[in-house]
């Protein structure tokens, strides 16, 4: 599995990439075996769905992380005319 930089990109990635790991697991043992592959609808709704609330919980971080990189340049300029002073 990747290693993710921080808890909150882990959290928010790591069902996707467990579901799609599942899938590609799936279709490699389809080819190597020479059996018929397995139905997919299961998996394939799996990964939707963990996609589906990875664009659920993008907005908020987003919004978050935006709000932290503006606080800090606030606080930068703040800096800046209190050391000008």
């Amino acid at each position: 599995m990747p290693v993710f930089h921080t808890k909150t990109i882990e959290s928010i990635l790591e069902p996707v990439a467990q579901q799609i790991a599942a899938l590609v697991i799936l279709h490699e043992e389809g080819e190597r075996d020479g059996k018929a592959m397995p139905a997919l609808d299961a998996p394939v709704s799996a990964v939707r769905a963990a996609v589906s609330n990875l664009v659920e919980v993008k907005e908020p971080v987003k919004q978050t992380n935006k709000q932290k990189v503006l606080s800090k340049e606030n606080n930068i300029q703040r800096n800046k005319r209190f050391k000008g002073n």
